[in-house]
């Protein structure tokens, strides 16, 4: 989003996905914030992710 990278069901990208998701079928945000998301995610997720499901 904005320039960083996001993974979308494992295709890597940085376009504006976000913007053709309906708030409606959102069910979940969750943040990480500290090594789970580095644990996770990689190096690139060290400041942190947004798992929208």
């Amino acid at each position: 989003l904005d320039g960083v990278p996001l993974d979308v069901g494992g295709i890597s990208g940085s376009s504006d996905v976000l913007s053709t998701i309906n708030p409606d079928d959102i069910e979940s945000m969750n943040i990480l914030k500290d090594a789970s998301a580095t644990a996770i995610y990689g190096s690139r997720a060290s400041n942190g992710v947004i798992i929208i499901t």
